[in-house]
Order: C-alpha cells, then structure tokens, then sequence
C-alpha cells in the first residue's frame, strides 16, 4: 500500500469552497454568525467571518463541529488514485 502526502498548499478554488460551504451550511440552519461563534464556545463572530472569507484556515474538528451544529453528517472516505 503506498500513502501519498497530500498537498500542503491548498487550491484557491477549494478554500473558497470551504468558506462556502461553511456560510452555506450556517445560513440553512438559520444562524448567524455570532450564534455560531456562541455555539462553537467562541467570544465573538470573527473567526467565522474569517473561514467563511477564506482568510483563515479551518481545521477538520472545527469543521465537523459546525456540520454537527448544523445538522449535517460528515463522511470521510478514501482517496481513490
């Protein structure tokens, strides 16, 4: 079996689809920013303002946490070659 490292730098494209899918999720759950920020134990909506506008990256814990907030499952599957 042989492990490829992955990338690390990500694509533009897909950091914005992350603060994409981070609003995304967000607004069809009805939260606002600070609503989440409150949720995930942080002080004050920046931090997801900032994923949200890709200027700072966003760990898979954070991530799940808000996909779990937010009413979605998160799958992790294999790299397929």
């Amino acid at each position: 079996m042989k492990i490829k490292r992955l990338p690390q730098k990500l694509n533009p494209k897909l950091q914005r689809d992350f603060g994409w899918i981070i609003k995304q999720m967000r607004e069809e759950c009805g939260l606002s920013q600070l609503e989440l920020a409150k949720e995930l134990g942080l002080k004050s909506a920046t931090a997801v303002s900032l994923w949200e506008h890709c200027r700072r990256k966003i760990d898979l814990i954070r991530m799940w946490e808000i996909a779990c907030i937010c009413g979605y499952q998160v799958d992790i599957k294999p790299l397929t070659p």
